[in-house]
């Protein structure tokens, strides 16, 4: 999961998705075409919060069920 804040919406809606690209790319290996089809099949979007105004949050994550599995150590 992914958090992301701007003064819009749509724009902490884009940063949140391309920060789970890059993590997806970084963390998973995936390359970021690949990591971005996921992203555009399997991931939810929600609007977290609205009261901290102009802020709005916007949170981005994946199912676990959807990742290959990785060993930790």
């Amino acid at each position: 999961m992914v958090v992301e804040s701007a003064a819009e919406a749509i724009v902490a809606a884009r940063a949140a998705t391309s920060r789970m690209v890059d993590l997806l790319a970084e963390r998973w290996g995936f390359s970021e075409v690949h990591a971005y089809l996921l992203c555009s099949v399997a991931m939810n979007l929600r609007l977290s919060q609205v009261v901290n105004e102009p802020m709005f949050t916007v949170s981005a994550s994946l199912p676990k069920q959807v990742l290959p599995q990785r060993k930790l150590f």
